[in-house]
Parts: C-alpha cells; structure tokens; sequence
C-alpha cells in the first residue's frame, strides 16, 4: 500500500514520518516541479509519502496543490493524517476535508504527553466512536504508540469506514461553518483543557524571547552563540583535526603515486588537481555540520518560529510581509530550497521581490571561503569575522526590498503574516542526526562531482597554454582568460588572474572557491591559510569575501531563480543587481578598511 502522510505545520508530521521510516527513506523532487518529495517505507513493505503540511485543501498555494492532487490520484491507497493534540480542534478540520475524499484513513494523534502533561485529557476512544475514523494516540519525538499506529495503518484496507460527518453543504463558507460546528460539538463530549487562564511553560518563555524591547538583542546573542560555537575553539579544533586527516590522505595517496612509478602528468592530476581541490572544501565539513546542527536545534526547539515573529517588526516598514522571514531564514542553509519556499507567499509581489533578495543570506556552501580567510588573518576573531558577514548579509536583503519595493514593478499590498508558534520541545535526536547526515552526505556528492570536475578543469587549464603545451601557471590558458576579467576587480583589491578563476568557479559551487585557489596555488589543505596572505592584503580579503557573499549565486540556485520568476529578462535583472551591489559594497570595504590600515 501506498500511504499519504498529511497534517498541518508545526504537527510533528517530519518527526513521525522518520520515526516510521528511519533510513528507508529517499528524496527527491515532485514531478514537474522544485518541491522537494520525501518517501520512506516502513512495516517492511509499506511506502509513505511525506506531503508538503498544509492546512486546508483549498488549492490557493503550491504545497495544497500539491496535497490536494496527490492524495486524490490514483496512487494513494490509503492516508494518516497527523494531528497535534495541543491544538486539536484546528486540526481536526483538514481530518474532515481528507475524510471527505474517501479513501481509507487513521488519525494521529501527536503530543499526546504533552497534552496530558499540561493537564488535558482526551477521551480517544469515544472520538473514534463520534467521527468514524481510527484515532491512535502518539508522541512522534518519544516512540510512544508507534507500534500501535503501524498495526493499526496497515489493518486499514481490511476495515470499514463510515466517516460521521457528512459534506451535504454547497456554498464555502457554509461548508467550513459545518465543520467547525461538528468538530465543536465532538470535542464538548471527549476532551478536557487544562484551567483557563493557566500560564503554560510556553507562555512564560515567550514572554521574554519575544519581549517588545529584549526580542532583537536576544536574537542576535543567540546568533552570536552559534557562530561561538562553530567557529570557536570547539569548531577549530574539530575542523583542524580534520583537516589534518584530509591532509595526511592526500600525502599518503601521493606516495604511493610516487612507489608505483606514475608519471608527472598524473601524479600532478591526481594529486595537485583532483585531491587537492576536493580535499581543500571537504577539510570544512565539520565546521558546515556543526551551523547546521546548531540551526537545526533552533527550528525544532521552536524557536525560530518566534525569529520570525520578531523580524516582522523589521521588515514591515521596509515593505516585506513577516511570511517572508520563513524562506529567507533557509537561505542560510541553501539558496535552492529558500527560493523554492518563497511559493508559500500567495501575494505575488512579495514572492518576487523575497526571490530577488533572498540570495543575499549567506548560504553553508559559502562558509569555507570564510573559514579560509578567517584562518588566514583573523584566527583569533573567527565569530566576529561571521557574525559580521551574516549581519552584512541580513542588512543588505532588508536595505534592498526597501529600496527594490517602491520600484514600479513590486508595486502592490503587502499581506498579512499569520504564523503559528509552536510550543517549544526538546529536539527529537534522530530527526535532527537524520538531517545532518542528509546535508552531509549532499556536501560531499557536490564536493566529488561539480567541484571534482570544477577541478580538473582549472588545473588543465593552469598547465597548458593555447597550443595544448605544459606552461607554467603564469603563461596557461587560465591565466590568459582570467586576465582579461581580472581588471573588473582590481579596485576591489583583488584584481589578479587568480583570485578571479576562483571567483568565477565559484558560480558553478561556492565551495568551488576554496578548492580552486587549492588547486593554483599547488598547495595542500592545510597549508592554503598560510599561503593566502602572499596574495591578500586583508583589506582585499575582506572584500573578496564581501564580493562572493553578495554576487549572484550558484548555477543551481540560478536555475532555481529562473524557474520560479518565469522569465530570463527578470532574472537577469535580479542576478545583475545582486552582483552590481556585491561589487560596490565589496569596494567600500576595500577602502574603508585600507583607509583605516
């Protein structure tokens, strides 16, 4: 059987689908489309689908659409519908819409400790009784009934249902009247809240982490505390010690080049192309792991539901809607993923104008051209080094929707933000380890395909001139090209043919970079901090960094951009004012900081 996993955000839906699923899983994208599809298996043979949460079936965004047809195609055999118990009754009225289509259904019912825990109490069994439909009590972050749901799901094809709610109803909101008033009228006989006006644990925090005045200082110490730990001596130190094993690997691999007698011509592919690009990115790995880590604390802890909340007050004034935060919060993780998020914004001027600047937001793939500098000139500094390259990143999206929004073409209403604060839970350790070895093991599949061919290409490049003769790296072919660019960014500080090849390999990987300069400067992992400040001043450091975080992105993310804008025309427009503002803040900075030296 083929079963549909649906729900409202914020029900626990990723947190059940990995429970049940666990490494079974598979990801990829829907047909037609840039959402992403996640299916699993579970109770041996049994596939499930992870729908995009929803909370009605009333297709006016992507994810309803995509819900909607899903479930009502013919693939799906049967569905369980996920439903937080902390907040049943709104929950209850998607139950109602996907009964309503007829297929073979069990309810979840998540948090089920923690409603109890608070002092609710549900009668299932006689809500089973009331709707017609197979409740099961679970908590998806403990394993608690998961045994119970799996028996149960598997059994549905072999038991009748007679769902009790009835859609006799033609006009919409006389339809979405009765639904309410039957779940109303449920819910009076079989479930028990706690005391009203009690203060919940929630409240309390929420009280301060979203306080009028303290909200924004609370943010950024927070923010603050993840660079620490990432790039403090806790990530230092993981980071050096594995960057040492890329290192001694590479040497090892070199020797034994050396005792098999292979020639200069591959030893120098091998070794000084291939290894050592690749290695020079994967020596970054833990520190990458780590922000994603501490970012995926963050959004399960619920906290950065709250984030948004408070940016809202920011972005307001400069013509943003507050839902905007959501996918410009996954651009720090990847700009694909937050380009894509930006389909949940049904207004169309928001959707666009937060496509434009979300590339702005520093991506994980930027983060070894940071470390690499950061290494090379601020050891010492390496939080205040980021927390200034993320802040930059943040004030350069917000200072362009205020200036890009008065533009005729993003002319418009803003809509409103509603967003639903989740209670704050202790993060589920597998769904979390899960993730990190999702975005590990996408790290590395990038650093052995793009940047491994990005590799090869740049060192034959650098060892052949135009005749197809070895050369030095100063008369290749890589050299000749690179120079003829390099003049664009000689007021920028780094206007040499090497610092532009790695600038340009960067828009098919940012972590292209890193290797790239890797690969000319002949050196090894560790040795490329080092070597950096031969080339760099720190003032053209700082700007080369200011550059590669501002210009336009990656050929996947421009990919990505063209798609969901629709025309080349506007994405061009994007791609050339995000590069144009990269170069003259990247040249204030030169400056400003040379002026200073």
């Amino acid at each position: 059987m083929t079963f549909a996993l649906a729900g409202n955000q914020n029900s626990g839906k990723t947190t059940l689908f990995n429970k049940l699923t666990g490494a079974n899983q598979r990801v990829g994208n829907w047909p037609g489309v840039t959402v992403e599809k996640k299916e699993g298996t579970f109770a041996k043979s049994e596939k499930l689908v992870d729908l995009p949460g929803v909370y009605s079936l009333t297709p006016y965004s992507l994810e309803e659409k995509i819900t909607r047809e899903f479930i009502l195609g013919s693939e799906t055999d049967a569905i369980i519908n996920i439903v937080d118990a902390t907040n049943i009754e709104r929950n209850l009225y998607l139950s109602l819409q996907l009964s309503e289509l007829g297929k073979p259904m069990l309810i979840a019912v998540n948090m089920i400790d923690e409603f109890n825990k608070s002092g609710g109490r549900l009668d299932v069994k006689l809500l089973e009784q009331l709707i017609g439909i197979p409740v099961v009590p679970i908590s998806a972050r403990t394993g608690e009934g998961i045994s119970e749901l799996v028996r149960r799901a598997v059994e549905l094809n072999s038991l009748p249902q007679t769902p009790k709610f009835s859609n006799s109803y033609s006009d919409y909101a006389e339809l979405a009247d009765a639904r309410y008033a039957f779940i109303e009228s449920v819910l009076a006989q079989c479930l028990f809240l706690v005391r009203a006006g009690e203060s919940t644990k929630s409240n309390k925090l929420d009280d301060i982490l979203t306080h009028r005045f303290w909200a924004i200082p609370i943010f950024i110490a927070i923010l603050g505390l993840v660079f620490w730990v990432t790039f403090g001596p806790l990530g230092s130190f993981i980071t050096d010690s594995f960057a040492k094993m890329v290192e001694y690997g590479i040497e090892r691999a070199g020797a034994l080049l050396d005792n098999t007698g292979a020639s200069a011509w591959t030893r120098g592919l091998l070794v000084d192309g291939i290894l050592t690009g690749v290695g020079a990115v994967l020596r970054f790995l833990p520190l990458i792991l780590i922000l994603f880590l501490c970012f995926s604390l963050l959004e399960d802890s619920g906290y950065m539901a709250r984030a948004a909340y408070v940016l809202d007050y920011i972005l307001k004034p400069t013509g943003l809607s507050g839902r905007s935060v959501i996918p410009m919060v996954m651009g720090f993780g990847c700009t694909v993923p937050a380009v894509m998020g930006c389909r949940s914004l049904q207004n169309e001027r928001d959707r666009r104008l937060t496509i434009f600047i979300t590339p702005f937001l520093s991506c994980g793939a930027k983060v070894p051209i940071y470390a690499m500098v950061t290494a090379a000139f601020f050891p010492r500094h390496g939080a205040l080094v980021f927390g200034f390259v993320y802040l930059l990143g943040v004030a350069a999206a917000i200072g362009s929707a205020a200036v890009l929004g008065r533009l005729k073409h993003f002319k418009g209403k803003i809509s409103p933000f509603i967003l639903e604060l989740p209670p704050y839970r202790i993060p589920e350790p597998r769904s979390v380890a899960l993730l990190i070895a999702h975005k590990a093991g996408g790290f590395v599949k990038r650093a052995f395909t793009l940047i491994l061919l990005g590799t090869v290409i740049i060192w034959l490049l650098s060892n052949f001139d135009f005749r197809l003769r070895t050369a030095a790296a100063q008369d290749s072919m890589l050299a000749a090209i690179s120079g003829v660019i390099a003049y664009i960014f000689k007021p920028l500080g780094f206007g040499n043919w090497q610092a532009t090849t790695a600038v340009l390999a960067g828009f098919t990987a940012k972590e292209a970079v890193v290797g790239t300069l890797a690969v000319i400067y002949e050196v090894g992992t560790d040795a490329l901090p080092a070597h950096i400040p031969e080339h760099f001043t720190a003032a053209a450091a700082l700007s080369f960094i200011v550059f590669n975080l501002l210009c336009m992105p990656c050929v996947a993310a421009v990919s990505c951009i063209r798609r969901e804008l629709g025309s080349w025309k506007i994405t061009f427009a994007a791609l050339g004012y995000q590069t144009g503002l990269a170069w003259v803040l990247a040249f204030f900075v030169y400056h400003l900081i040379g002026w200073f030296v």
